[in-house]
């Protein structure tokens, strides 16, 4: 209901009124994803947003794949923060690396490797971009400089990643058992 009085209030303006021009806003969705319901309303807020003169729709979640299809699709600019959760990389993976030719996970990997950093996906463009971004501000990242990496590949990596956790605890027990 708070969303679509806002539009009502927006379609409120004439659309073409140079003395009293519709003004342009911002909507901010903040862990809005197992709230925002799949229905008419929705696709409408994310497909048409522009003709209500909302300027910026920024929707942060926590759970990408809680946000409606249309949501998504629309997106044109993504930050990414690091993740532990092979789920939501899958998720990601498989909403915009095809995108970035499959070279995505990696690039990301690297935007993230600091406290506080993010992975900034470019999409409005035809060739998308990506950046860094950090306390050092933001940093054009080559992605195509990456190896490629495909979402089936994922649930490999984490079981060698582990397999090798497990022999460097195996290491560090014996040497405190010589001691």
């Amino acid at each position: 209901p708070f969303i679509m009085n806002v539009l009502d209030y927006q379609e409120s303006f004439p659309v073409d009124d140079e003395d009293n021009p519709r003004p342009k806003i911002c909507i901010c969705l903040d862990d809005i994803g197992g709230r925002l319901k799949r229905n008419k309303q929705t696709l409408n807020l994310f497909s048409r947003y522009r003709h209500y003169g909302i300027a910026q729709l920024i929707v942060i979640n926590q759970d990408l794949k809680s946000l409606p299809t249309i949501c998504r699709s629309m997106a044109e600019n993504v930050f990414i923060a690091k993740t532990t959760s092979i789920v939501e990389e899958e998720k990601v993976l498989d909403e915009w690396s095809d995108l970035y030719e499959h070279r995505l996970l990696m690039a990301w990997r690297h935007c993230v490797n600091e406290p506080y950093s993010f992975c900034y996906l470019k999409m409005d463009k035809l060739i998308p971009e990506m950046y860094k971004v950090s306390n050092k501000g933001f940093e054009r990242i080559e992605w195509r400089n990456f190896p490629v990496t495909l979402p089936s590949d994922l649930k490999k990596m984490y079981r060698d990643m582990n397999k090798n956790q497990k022999q460097e605890e195996i290491k560090t027990e014996d040497i405190d058992i010589e001691k």
